[in-house]
């Protein structure tokens, strides 16, 4: 009987450490918030771990056209094509959520 009071007594111990270390974990990253109110966040889990990825530029132009038709297509496509820049496009790291910045 002794044993299995010594071991919920580390179990009650144990647990009660984990709740403390995970309130200060929440806690940290409050204050970290508060710091930057305006750091990106996800929209879908409020993370603020996110990675920024370049579109490809030249993305639906001059796709499937060939090499014949590439000789022709890009010097046009570069004088007279589409000159809209692309927007970078944001990963959340956590959750995987991808989004364009506006």
């Amino acid at each position: 009987m002794n044993f299995f009071k010594w071991y919920w007594g580390k179990l009650k111990e144990s647990n009660r450490r984990f709740v403390e270390i995970s309130r200060k974990f929440e806690e940290d990253k409050r204050k970290a918030r508060e710091m930057n109110p305006f750091a990106k966040k996800c929209p879908r889990c409020d993370s603020t771990n996110l990675n920024q990825v370049k579109a490809n530029a030249i993305s639906g132009g001059l796709r499937g056209i060939g090499r014949a038709g590439l000789a022709i297509a890009f010097p046009v496509t570069i004088f007279f094509g589409r000159q809209q820049k692309s927007k970078p496009l944001n990963v959340c790291k956590d959750c995987g959520f991808s989004w364009e910045d506006r």
